[in-house]
Parts: C-alpha cells; structure tokens; sequence
C-alpha cells in the first residue's frame, strides 16, 4: 500500500471531512493544498507512486461495491474571477449517477445534476486515472477511502497547470458520500459533495 506523508495523513482527511461535510458554509478562495507545504516538491510528480497488485485489488473490491445507480444531492463550490478579487459560488442540485468500476484502479463516476436554482441541467463524468498519478492512497476503514491523484493538464491557450484531486468517499447501507475537491497549482479551485442513496 503506498502511503505518502503517514503520520499526518490522518489529521489531513479528518480535516477534510470537517471542511467538505459543511459545503455549503463559506470558503478561502486563497485555500493552500494541505500538500503545498512541500514547496518545490509539490510539484514533483516522480513522487507519484505506482499502485501494486495488491492496491487494485484492494481498489477493485472497494470500487465494486460503489458500482451501480445512485440517486441524490450535490453542493457545488467553486471560487471565480481575478486572483485579487476571487468570489465564492455556491449551487445546490438533484443527481441522479451511474457509476462503474473499469479495473486497474480507475473509477468512473458519471453524474446528471439539476441544479435547483438556474433549472439547468448538466452532466458531469469523472474518471479517476489510476496508478498513473495516485500521489496519497489509504483505506481509512472497510467503508472509508480517501486518495489524491495529481496531474498536469494543458490550457487552451498554451502552458499547463498542475490539478490535484483529493478524493474522501464512504459508503455504507445504500448510501455513499463522494467529497472531492480540486486544487489548482496547489490553491483551491473548488468542490463537490455528493450525497446520494441506491436506486
């Protein structure tokens, strides 16, 4: 199992939960990844680490009780605008997901939301990248996963950015809780909390 950053792991995903669980209350823009601390190293991405056999399996066992038709409710956050004047924007909808476990230790969680307010619909599909870029893995419990995966991603118009994904889910007696929040070389972009119950 690869384990970056054991002893404060922990206190990470802790603070995660309390953060994510409140989505809906106010957030720092300006929020630092609470991998940033590494400096320079954080953007190193030979200190990701490749999943062993015994990771997928273990990856394969969780994803395969995720897998199915869910149903529920999300609570988007995300900051916009200019660095010096970043605004928080809060939308709440009603989901309905289909999520498949494809193997390898990759994820893919597809999601129609209807957001409650604009009456807009948008589908969303989210595809974790396995062992390519899982920089944090740990099996918190038998119904608690949390992961983070970095990357780089091109822009539009030239250059890249360095996106880093921290993934808390839980799931136990038909519901399941997926909090996922990005960063964007190394400061918060946004995040989801979903909450939603078998179908």
């Amino acid at each position: 199992m690869c384990k970056l950053y054991k002893s404060s792991f922990i206190g990470i995903v802790l603070l995660n939960l309390i953060l994510l669980s409140s989505s809906a209350d106010a957030v720092d823009c300006n929020k630092e990844s609470p991998y940033f601390i590494d400096g320079e190293k954080y953007y190193d991405l030979s200190l990701n680490k490749k999943l062993t056999n015994n990771d997928e399996k273990e990856l394969s066992a969780y994803f395969n009780k995720l897998s199915g038709k869910w149903v529920g409710d999300l609570i988007h956050t995300e900051c916009k605008g200019s660095q010096k004047s970043l605004k928080e924007i809060t939308k709440k909808a009603k989901v309905t997901s289909n999520i498949r476990n494809i193997g390898n230790g990759v994820l893919k969680v597809s999601y129609d939301a209807n957001y409650l307010e604009s009456r807009i619909s948008t589908l969303h599909k989210i595809e974790t990248l396995g062992s390519k870029s899982i920089f944090v893995l740990n099996f918190v419990s038998a119904d608690n996963l949390s992961f983070t995966e970095k990357y780089r991603r091109r822009n539009a118009t030239g250059g890249s950015i360095l996106v880093e994904n921290i993934y808390d889910i839980q799931v136990q007696n038909d519901v399941l809780e997926i909090y996922l929040t990005a960063y964007h070389n190394g400061y918060f972009a946004w995040n989801d909390a979903l909450k939603l119950n078998a179908k």
